[in-house]
């Protein structure tokens, strides 16, 4: 039994947090081994059907926080490069234009699972995509492409590998004054053919069960669902 350390979410909340793999850990044991070695709080993603793995997390006093949906696109090599609309650029990140991406970054922590757990700080729930932003655009991601209207940030994606041959978006925002105008679907056409020049067969997505619209918008860009986990926090007493 072991409990996968992550070094990013302790920094930016300021105590150690760790992950455990359903079914690799002993619900009698796990919370002992936990305060051992200094964990706060321990994440879990479990199959929504695995009955199994559900009910070893409740006896280690895991509690439900969210639903995670997997999305999946395949793409298609001879695609010929997306059109953009002649009042949209879609182009790579630049320094100038992280406020405006900041504050895009920071209207999506809304459906952020740490925005639901009252266990973190509020104002750290707030700021998390905000830094997440900030680190793609420092090199986390492939690429982070900008969609700019009257040269004017109004969207991002950014891009990154997931495995040794698939992709994935791991965010796409953009300002709730252009939601629903289509800006969001160019961006995510840019972000496949991305993609797709750099030779990958498909695309994953992951997106909040709660967050109905954007499942909605993925399933009109070509993704189709393909996995459903529930997210449990685990909190450990000192």
């Amino acid at each position: 039994m072991s409990i996968e350390p992550l070094p990013w979410d302790s920094e930016f909340f300021g105590f150690r947090i760790g992950r455990v793999h359903p079914r690799q850990f002993s619900p009698t044991d796990l919370l002992a081994l936990a305060r051992k070695q200094g964990y706060q709080c321990l994440y879990l993603t479990c199959g929504i059907s695995d009955g199994g793995a559900l009910k070893e997390a409740a006896r280690a006093g895991f509690a439900p926080i969210d639903v995670r949906v997997t999305l999946k696109a395949l793409l298609d090599p001879s695609a010929p490069e997306p059109e953009e609309p002649s009042a949209i650029d879609i182009g790579p990140y630049r320094p100038e234009d992280m406020p405006h991406l900041i504050a895009i970054a920071h209207d999506l922590s809304a459906y952020s699972r740490f925005n639901l757990d009252p266990s973190f700080d509020e104002d750290a729930a707030l700021r998390l995509y905000a830094r997440r932003i900030q680190d793609s655009c420092a090199g986390r991601a492939e690429v982070t492409l900008v969609a700019r209207r009257d040269g004017v940030p109004v969207g991002f994606a950014t891009c990154m590998a997931a495995g040794a041959t698939s992709g994935a978006l791991e965010m796409v925002g953009v300002r709730d004054s252009v939601a629903g105008t289509g800006i969001g679907s160019v961006l995510v056409r840019a972000a496949l053919h991305h993609h797709q020049q750099a030779g990958r067969p498909s695309v994953v997505v992951r997106v909040q069960g709660r967050n109905p619209r954007a499942l909605n918008f993925y399933q009109r860009n070509r993704f189709q669902i393909r996995e459903m986990g529930l997210v449990f926090h685990c909190w450990i007493e000192t």
